[in-house]
């Protein structure tokens, strides 16, 4: 979320001459949202780990 509106204010302040700028920004942006996407997804796939649990005993 953070990259593309960033991407849009480089291409506002570069007046849109300077091609890869803006559109490597929005590239990012789109790639943190699939790392969050996956990362969100195999969280609720996978459960919650023993260390989550409330009721977990310690073995120290």
């Amino acid at each position: 979320m953070f990259f593309v509106p960033i991407g849009v204010v480089y291409g506002f302040l570069t007046h849109w001459i300077e091609p890869v700028g803006f559109l490597a920004l929005w590239l990012v942006g789109g790639l943190a949202g699939m790392i969050g996407l996956y990362l969100g997804y195999t969280g609720r796939r996978v459960g919650m780990r023993p260390e989550d649990r409330h009721d977990a005993r310690s073995t120290r």
